[in-house]
């Protein structure tokens, strides 16, 4: 699973500075809401280093490579999800889809807080009793605060319980130049996060893991969302530990993913939010892609559970469109997905019957 960790860059922020490389404040305005979404891509994690903490510094990552397909998270309104019910208070939230998987995590925004309530999947519900405060705002320069969260996961014969803490820490400022050379001043938070997952059999302790994160996030005042995490993960079961590390990068859009190919000729992954939307009963899908290639265009419900095939086959590099019949399917809000090759994107509409 990506960031968030899958979750972790989920916390989103609001950026202020009054010249360059002033200190930055993260506050509340740019918390998320429903229809906010963004994609993170994997780089190459090879002499990524996140650098010390202070004042006016210089971080430079022009030189990150992709090495992953991009995820893509969206947010939508609590009421209406599937698991709504289990999470009553509830005001948002965030879905990733994974193949054919979709996991959702409930959210509340209330008191300028981004507290997460639990998550939800086909694999099963995690509960929390004590909400996890991913992000206070308001957040300044060299302000810390930190939080304690328990939960639980009920299954057939077994209760998972978490516990767990995370601290947050607006610990730097200065100038950031991402990816394709743009320069921009930039705040870095630092969050560690840190659980222990005990599973029950019969009320008896079967086994234990630990979970460590410690990641870095960078925020730009031109982007809602982190423009980028460098995490360092461990995990350890019944002894066993493994350690990993992963970046990832915001391209602060839903749908641009850059290939160059062996010209350095820049080609473009598009796949365009449908027009109409929301529509009834027709709706037209554009994208584009950059290579000749196996493509295919799948339309998911919420749940993740394929509804339509429209493309499955090889495409020439291009520009192509698809017109979308949903006279047979319910109303409701789908998920259209876009592969091609070891591309992947996605988005989502509303069919309002």
């Amino acid at each position: 699973m990506k960031l968030f960790t899958v979750l972790m860059i989920t916390v989103l922020s609001s950026l202020y500075a009054q010249r360059s490389g002033a200190q930055i404040t993260i506050g509340p305005d740019k918390l998320p809401v429903a229809g906010d979404s963004y994609t993170t891509t994997s780089m190459d994690t090879a002499n990524v280093l996140e650098g010390t903490a202070g004042g006016n510094k210089v971080w430079n990552f022009s030189g990150l490579t992709p090495a992953g397909v991009p995820t893509v998270l969206e947010y939508i309104g609590a009421a209406g999800t599937p698991y709504e019910q289990r999470f009553p208070s509830a005001t948002l939230a965030g879905i990733v889809i994974e193949g054919v998987d979709t996991s959702f995590t409930y959210f509340t925004t209330a008191s300028n807080r981004l507290s997460a309530l639990g998550y939800a999947s086909s694999n099963g519900v995690i509960q929390y009793s004590d909400p996890e405060v991913q992000m206070a705002t308001p957040l300044n320069f060299n302000d810390p605060f930190s939080d304690q969260f328990r939960g639980e996961m009920e299954g057939e014969g077994f209760v998972v319980r978490t516990i767990g803490s995370i601290s947050v820490h607006n610990d730097s400022y200065g100038m950031i130049t991402l990816p394709g050379g743009a320069t921009s001043p930039a705040a870095r938070v630092k969050f560690v996060r840190q659980s222990i997952d005990s599973t029950f059999v019969g009320g008896v302790p079967v086994f234990t893991t630990q979970m460590r994160s410690e990641s870095y996030e960078w925020f730009t005042l031109a982007s809602k969302f982190p423009v980028l995490q460098i995490a360092y993960h461990e995990r350890t079961t019944n002894g066993n530990t493994q350690r990993f590390k992963q970046v990832e990068y915001n391209t602060n859009q839903t749908t641009d993913v850059k290939d160059r190919d062996n010209g350095g000729i820049a080609s473009t992954f598009l796949l365009e939010q449908n027009y109409p939307n929301p529509f009834n009963p027709s709706t037209t899908i554009r994208f584009v892609v950059p290579v000749g290639s196996h493509v295919t265009l799948k339309v998911y419900d919420i749940l993740g559970r394929e509804v339509r095939t429209l493309v499955d086959g090889t495409l020439n590099a291009g520009s192509h469109s698809v017109l979308f019949d949903a006279s047979d399917i319910a109303g409701g809000t789908y998920i259209y997905r876009l592969n091609a090759g070891r591309l992947s994107t996605a988005r989502k509409f509303v069919l309002a019957k």
